[in-house]
């Protein structure tokens, strides 16, 4: 899973994201990576949420925090930028689920902290049960940092509206995504209020798991072989 730097003979089958534009017949392209998200998981964590989460009042907006990358750089004016998002949602009346990561940096984690402190809200500092789940399930937006892919895609598969809050940087490959989930409307950029939309949860997890089953079928000889693209196809591909 992911593009390897090894090419295309490195494995039977390769799942690697659809904006990496590694493209071969043995490549499964999906827009999001595989996630454990499900809409059987999200309705129990809504039907029994976290106590923590249970007595935010509604709406929730989940904040999720990511960090520093290859691409992108949390400077000190993006954590007052991000901050500022807290006190934002807070202001528009809702109650705020927010989580750090690893990556994130100190003084981020900080100024969120600060802005939150004395709101209708919850951060998880890395203490106690990761809420994480319980967080996506029970938000009815989200407001994500551009760094994570992951995050990103997760937060498409719940279908709640999904705001993208852009630190420094930024690269080619990861506006090819947002791009993507944004012409399926799964996400929008923060522009400083709180949207309400509805598209269909965002969830490429099944048709990786479908192209695993398949191909493994096929190797044991129970399904036929699909018939391979042609070369100058492949190449056509990856010039798109």
């Amino acid at each position: 899973i992911n593009t390897p730097a090894t090419g295309r003979s490195t494995a039977d089958l390769i799942v690697a994201p659809r904006h990496d534009g590694f493209f071969a017949p043995n490549v499964v392209n999906p827009i999001t990576p595989p996630n454990r998200i499900t809409l059987e998981s999200l309705a129990r964590l809504r039907g029994k949420p976290d106590r923590r989460i249970a007595k935010l009042r509604t709406p929730r907006v989940a904040l999720l925090i990511g960090g520093d990358s290859k691409h992108f750089k949390f400077t000190p004016p993006d954590a007052m930028a991000l901050a500022d998002v807290a006190r934002a949602l807070v202001a528009q009346g809702a109650s705020v689920m927010a989580t750090t990561s690893r990556r994130t940096p100190i003084p981020v984690a900080r100024a969120v902290q600060a802005a939150l402190k004395k709101a209708p809200a919850f951060l998880w500092d890395g203490r106690g049960e990761n809420p994480y789940l319980a967080m996506l399930a029970n938000a009815d937006a989200i407001v994500v940092t551009a760094d994570s892919v992951n995050m990103i895609g997760e937060a498409a598969a719940t279908g709640a509206p999904v705001h993208i809050f852009a630190p420094t940087g930024g690269s080619k490959k990861i506006a090819a995504y947002l791009a993507s989930l944004k012409t399926l409307g799964a996400v929008r950029p923060w522009e400083g209020r709180l949207e309400s939309w509805r598209y269909d949860p965002v969830n490429a997890t099944p048709m990786v798991a479908n192209a695993v089953t398949r191909a493994y079928r096929t190797f044991r000889g129970l399904v036929q072989p699909l018939a391979p693209l042609e070369e100058e196809d492949c190449e056509a591909e990856d010039n798109d």
